[in-house]
């Protein structure tokens, strides 16, 4: 989408986290996220969007960071 390379942090960076942020990242990571609600929906009134598309939206923003 960017063409172009994005940095990705080792995931030793973890190490630094406190325990709470940690844990709940390897639960998310593990799955425990991959559910669907319809709380956007509710909330705006709208469908979600996916993040492709909302990457795609905002390509510019990325773009003035490079």
């Amino acid at each position: 989408m960017l063409e172009r390379p994005v940095k990705i942090t080792d995931a030793n960076a973890l190490d630094q986290l406190p325990a709470g942020m940690s844990t709940g990242i390897g639960w998310a990571r593990a799955g425990g996220a991959a559910y669907i609600t319809d709380h956007v929906r509710q909330v705006l009134g709208r469908p979600a969007g996916t993040f492709g598309q909302w990457a795609r939206d905002h390509r510019e923003a990325f773009e003035a960071m490079a």
